[in-house]
């Protein structure tokens, strides 16, 4: 991920709280995550508002032990000390002032970069983003308001600041890529930098799009990269992410299918 504002959708259950708690025991190591090299390792702040803490670092201890470095104390200690995990159900980043306009929450912004100063995090998760905004009876201007919000977060921390979203209903029935599958309508994505679509792959999808058979015991998910602002021909591609138990690898897809994604 880069230092930027970050948007990834996909239905519950697809990994992408698991992903990115992967991702982030990858930043505590400087490891690559994915493929791609660490440039900036450091400190995840991991914000839910569905999951509690105690089940997010039981997903961590299962990866220690599935990278068998659960009994290395100091590997153990790099990690923990490195992901900050705080659960905020009550946190919410609008307001509406008299008027009945939204704006960005002050106050929580407030509270959120006095906890940057202290742990200058590299990465700062919302998981999920809709656990943080009101009423979606005005998703549009709320979506403006949110993105303001994580405009001066980003800017003020100079960190990855990544927002996790749900599909939308109509978007996962159509297995809809795009960078609008999210739910939320377009405010999200039109002011996030980079936008990621993830989607659940059956045995014959992965067969077709890689020419392989899935492997006993794994899963596979396919990666679009909807939005990549600043243009890098290098990301910007479809990929599939291959799962094994709480770990991730990629997989790219073979040409002829991803320039049909």
């Amino acid at each position: 991920s880069t230092e930027d504002i970050h948007l990834t959708t996909a239905d519950g259950g697809t990994g992408k709280t698991t992903l990115k708690l992967y991702e982030a025991i990858c930043l505590a190591l400087g490891q690559p995550f994915l493929g791609f090299p660490c440039l900036s390792p450091g400190r995840t702040l991991f914000i839910t508002g569905e999951d509690t803490a105690a089940k997010l670092s039981a997903i961590i201890g299962a990866m220690l032990r599935q990278l068998k470095i659960d009994q290395d104390e100091t590997l153990v200690e790099q990690i923990l000390s490195s992901i900050v995990i705080k659960k905020d159900a009550d946190l919410c980043l609008i307001t509406k002032d008299k008027q009945g306009f939204l704006s960005a929450n002050r106050q929580a912004l407030d509270r959120i970069l006095e906890a940057v100063h202290d742990l200058k995090p590299r990465m700062i998760v919302f998981d999920p983003i809709a656990s943080f905004w009101g009423s979606e009876s005005a998703l549009n201007d709320m979506n403006k308001a949110v993105a303001k919000f994580m405009g001066e977060l980003q800017e003020k921390s100079n960190a990855c600041v990544e927002m996790i979203n749900h599909m939308g209903k109509q978007s996962s029935s159509q297995k809809d890529l795009s960078q609008f599958a999210g739910r939320g309508g377009s405010g999200l994505p039109s002011h996030a930098r980079v936008v990621r679509t993830l989607q659940p792959m059956t045995a014959q999808e992965y067969r077709e799009k890689t020419g392989t058979e899935l492997p006993e015991g794994k899963s596979a998910i396919q990666c679009n990269i909807g939005k990549f602002t600043d243009g890098s021909p290098l990301y910007a591609k479809p990929f599939i992410i291959m799962r094994d138990g709480y770990l991730f690898e990629r997989i790219n897809l073979t040409p002829e299918k991803e320039k049909e994604v």
